[in-house]
């Protein structure tokens, strides 16, 4: 009977499993287009967090919906993915998948999202000098804006406008194509002044304004309060911190006091440049490198300092090797990524392949499993039919003597009660004497472990009392706000309860005094975006210059987790890798 009862349950389980996969798929199926958006905003999250191995996994999830929808503008945005996803490993793989998302916005009539991947392929082009493209490009875009003037888009059309002039004055440098740069760039920057509805949107509008500055000091006759006013904006609108515009301020700089005749000027800030450029991981742009040694190596000659010049010369000569020698590596790495991704979809097809055959063998295994349930289910019916009288006779046998065996068990249980009853008397007695002497004995003991256990509150309070008074530390502070004084009040709170060392706790909370109200101001102008309470302490806590080990102390994670955490909050405030991101948010406390 149990055992019939059993297979009842599994069947029962079984269908009612096969039912809920189903209604599942039936549910998933019957509204792809949402499916599929999900995974593309998710991919597209990912890629903005340059985590491009979970962008890939969430466009294969969107690629599964392709052939079942026919939302020209959704499929443009899932060729828009894999091409941004694409671009810096496979230009080719990178501009097929673009052309497919522009044909697919032009059959939905949604031209809204054309000219990010117009800017896209542009830049892509400029790198490689390719002006025949650029120039179909810049044509389409122009096209664009004739009908959704929409400001943002006519200042990109101008700035890649101006990279297609660039490069035509790279290939031959005539004084028309520098001033059609110059025009361009011109009006980039001026319609960013008269326009503050994109200033916000436009974040690179500095290296704008220094290109500006530096086409300007190609012309033989030019202004230089002109080319002081771009510098001026130009550091107006960069990062304080950002080394490639200092780097390219000090050149112009240069450029100028040399073109005066000021070679001393411009010794010095060239020298200044080619330090900062030393200090810099792989030198940044190494052409420009390049150049600053070659200035430096003329200013030596026309000093006639030939040995500086000599010096000079050698530096400029190894960096020329180097940048022969990158450029063959990189060369060597794109090899390699299109070997490594083109694999990896080899292999991703072939899961596919054995994920579709598996699970058509799961659903063959579960056809024969119920069909064997339902065979054993049957036979165990015949079975039970044709030994059912037999069954009963037993049974009525078994009752009987059960019956027999109970009976002579209660006489037995009888008796042992009454043994039991006069035993318990016994007992009673007996230890209604030894109750009296031990309670006794005990009032005794209690009274002397009270006389003890008070000694020990008194000086526990004596201690605690000199404690309280030999503790100096205080939290002053000066921020007016609650929402951040409840986060410096939180922080302090950590440092009292779980750091033990008091001279640590000492320097911490002195540092925390230090926080005032234009610490928190500089972090959201420095990240505009909503920052989380939790990423704001943590950024506190850099600030002050805590250890990692007492941060995780305070937080109560690992301490593998502080270089998580701070790896992210760089990501999310685009902060240089070669730029400590500790001295970043120390110079936000000043």
């Amino acid at each position: 009977m149990k055992i019939i009862r059993f297979l009842l349950v599994i069947i029962i389980c079984t269908f009612l499993f096969h039912k809920a996969a189903q209604g599942k798929n039936f549910q998933s199926s019957n509204n792809p287009e949402s499916v599929m958006l999900k995974y593309l905003n998710l991919s597209n999250d990912c890629i903005r967090m340059y985590d491009f191995d979970c962008a890939k996994l969430y466009a294969d999830s969107a690629s599964i919906y392709t052939d079942k929808i026919k939302n020209y503008e959704l499929l443009g945005f899932y060729y828009q993915i894999l091409g941004d996803y694409n671009l810096k490993r496979d230009d080719i793989e990178a501009h097929k998948n673009y052309y497919k998302a522009i044909e697919c916005y032009e059959k939905s009539g949604q031209d809204k999202q054309l000219i990010p991947i117009y800017c896209n392929l542009a830049f892509s082009y400029i790198q490689k000098c390719d002006v025949k493209m650029l120039k179909e490009i810049i044509n389409k875009m122009h096209a664009i804006n004739s009908k959704r003037k929409d400001v943002l888009d006519i200042v990109d059309t101008y700035e890649i406008t101006a990279f297609y002039y660039n490069c035509l004055y790279a290939k031959n440098p005539q004084s028309t194509f520098l001033d059609s740069l110059i025009f361009y760039e011109t009006k980039v920057v001026s319609m960013f002044e008269a326009s503050p509805e994109i200033q916000h949107k436009k974040k690179d509008i500095s290296y704008n304004y220094i290109l500006l500055a530096d086409n300007l000091t190609k012309k033989q006759n030019y202004n230089p309060d002109s080319v002081t006013y771009f510098l001026k904006k130009a550091k107006q609108w960069s990062n304080p911190c950002d080394t490639s515009m200092i780097v390219n301020c000090n050149w112009i700089e240069g450029n100028i006091a040399y073109n005066t005749g000021n070679f001393k000027k411009a010794e010095t800030i060239f020298d200044q440049q080619l330090s900062l450029m030393d200090d810099w991981a792989n030198k940044g742009n190494l052409s420009m490198y390049v150049d600053v040694c070659d200035r430096l190596s003329e200013i030596a000659e026309i000093k006639k300092d030939y040995f500086t010049a000599l010096y000079y010369e050698r530096k400029k000569n190894n960096s020329l090797n180097t940048i022969h020698d990158i450029e063959k590596d990189k060369a060597i790495k794109e090899l390699e990524v299109k070997y490594e991704t083109e694999k990896k979809e080899k292999l991703i097809q072939q899961l596919k392949e054995i994920n579709l055959f598996r699970e058509k063998i799961n659903w063959l295994y579960s056809g024969f499993c119920l069909l064997g349930l339902f065979s054993f289910f049957f036979i165990i019916r015949w079975i039970k039919s044709s030994k059912k009288a037999a069954n009963s006779q037993l049974q009525l046998i078994q009752m009987e003597k059960k019956e027999i065996e109970l009976q002579a068990k209660l006489k037995d249980e009888q008796f042992k009660k009454i043994k039991l009853e006069k035993y318990s008397a016994l007992l009673d007695s007996h230890f209604k004497d030894l109750k009296i002497s031990e309670m006794d004995n005990t009032l005794i003991n209690l009274k002397k472990e009270q006389k003890r256990l008070n000694k020990q509150i008194q000086d526990y309070s004596e201690r605690l009392l000199e404690y309280e008074q030999s503790k100096q530390l205080r939290f002053d502070s000066t921020i007016e706000g609650s929402y951040f004084y409840n986060i410096t009040n939180d922080i302090y709170t950590s440092i009292i309860n779980r750091i033990k060392p008091f001279n640590k706790q000492k320097i911490y909370i002195d540092a925390l005094n230090l926080i005032k109200d234009d610490f928190f101001l500089n972090l959201k102008q420095a990240y505009p975006g909503n920052l989380s309470a939790i990423n704001t302490e943590y950024c506190v806590c850099f600030a002050i210059g805590m250890d990692n080990e007492d941060i995780a102390n305070c937080f109560n994670v690992e301490q593998r987790s502080i270089h998580t955490v701070r790896y992210r909050l760089r990501n999310k405030f685009k902060i240089d890798k070669e730029f400590d991101f500790d001295i970043f948010l120390k110079q936000l406390m000043n």
